[in-house]
């Protein structure tokens, strides 16, 4: 009976060790801890997009705003793992739970020292640049963007550099590990850095998923750069002297509909393969009505030898802002798009819009004939006008800008 107590005793000894055992097992918790980022970090992000390309895409500017939504965003929840299970990559993992792979981010060795407590955002970028472009070439421009986007490199840098977005919000997430102890006479959470963090960056509006972000010549202008973001310059963001384009879609047919004119001549500073494609689509067809095609910026002149644009676009501008100034209210825009000056210079003035092609008509008379004969002008009517497309197009019966 004695021989039964002491071994019952040590099976219950041994068993109460286990239960202490595991109960000093500590919790491991993981969390961002957000970060500023200065200036230095902006001016890298606007390198990226524009520095040394001589085709640009739009400039963003920080957004305070976006920067507490994303703040919060990257503080929103932890992961937390018991002990020696804790995950191989928990700042991975983390940055999955806060869902921030669907914006521009990138991981980094985030070692914070006296002398550098601010990381060097170019060479950040520089490798995210590089990551993201080895999958751009791999693929190419054309019909490839869903694989593009299914790459974790190329997604972020398509976040990146959408051509559409206009503000930007960054914030450093640091990954923290948290300790704490299960026993009571341990008192609060011990916090140590891992070493590891990651930089995001919201831009709105976001570049579309699956999508080109942008057009193939800024993306050849891209795959072509070799200057570094560390030999560049604030003054490298500047169009060159021989003047840079910014790229979005070129319009194919800009005013097809403008039957009566016959002849076709573009004014003013209008790129040469904008300018070609105008050309071949303002055709005449005197068996059809005139009809011009409305959908983007236009204005009916009287047409002379030397146009001055600033006067054209003055009156333009004029008759907008009448419309402008009587519609208030709720639903002014819905009002404002019915009219034809208003939504006239609400096209011209799309605040996401970054690219635009001009090209003025001359309507001019001809005569008749055959339906396959390209017959010359006869006379001209001493009418014009000027057409400006804007992409990407503001979007009708809403805002056009703030």
């Amino acid at each position: 009976m004695a021989s039964f107590c002491k071994t019952a005793a040590a099976v219950c000894l041994i068993a109460l060790y286990g239960l202490r055992s595991g109960a000093s097992e500590p919790t491991i918790t993981y969390k961002y801890e957000a970060v500023n980022v200065d200036d230095a970090g902006y001016l890298a992000v606007k390198l990226v997009r524009n520095g040394k390309l001589p085709v640009r895409i739009g400039e963003v500017e920080k957004d305070s705003s976006l920067v507490t939504a994303l703040t919060q965003k990257v503080e929103t929840k932890t992961v937390e793992k018991q002990g020696s299970g804790a995950s191989e990559d928990p700042c991975g993992t983390l940055m999955e739970a806060n869902k921030l792979k669907d914006i521009f981010h990138y991981t980094f060795e985030y070692e914070q020292t006296p002398s550098q407590d601010i990381p060097n955002y170019r060479k950040l970028l520089q490798a995210a640049l590089d990551a993201g472009l080895t999958v751009f070439k791999t693929n190419g421009y054309q019909d490839k963007w869903d694989k593009i986007w299914a790459s974790d490199a190329g997604a972020s840098l398509a976040h990146l550099l959408g051509s559409n977005s206009t503000k930007i919000g960054c914030v450093i997430g640091k990954c923290i590990q948290v300790v704490t102890q299960n026993e009571s006479r341990v008192e609060g959470p011990t916090e140590s850095p891992t070493g590891k963090g990651a930089l995001f960056c919201e831009l709105n509006p976001a570049a579309q998923k699956n999508q080109a972000p942008f057009e193939e010549e800024y993306f050849n202008g891209l795959i072509a750069r070799t200057t570094q973001l560390t030999d560049m310059t604030e003054d490298d963001l500047k169009a060159p002297a021989n003047g840079a384009t910014v790229a979005a879609a070129v319009p194919t047919i800009l005013a097809a509909g403008f039957d009566c004119c016959c002849e076709q001549q573009t004014q003013g500073r209008v790129e040469a393969t904008l300018s070609n494609i105008i050309r071949d689509q303002l055709l005449c067809s005197p068996a059809t009505p005139p009809h011009i095609e409305k959908d983007i910026f236009h204005y009916t002149f009287d047409y002379e030898e030397k146009l001055n644009y600033r006067e054209l676009l003055q009156k333009a501008l004029d008759t907008g802002l009448e419309v402008f100034k009587n519609h208030q209210g709720e639903n002014k825009w819905e009002t404002i798009w019915q009219g034809d000056a208003g939504a006239n210079l609400a096209y011209l003035l799309g605040a996401n819009s970054t690219t635009i092609g001009c090209v003025t008509g001359q309507c001019t008379t001809k005569k008749s004939g055959g339906d396959d004969e390209r017959s010359l002008p006869d006379g001209a009517t001493g009418k014009a006008m000027l057409f400006c497309e804007l992409k990407p197009a503001a979007q009708k019966n809403q805002a056009a800008f703030e």
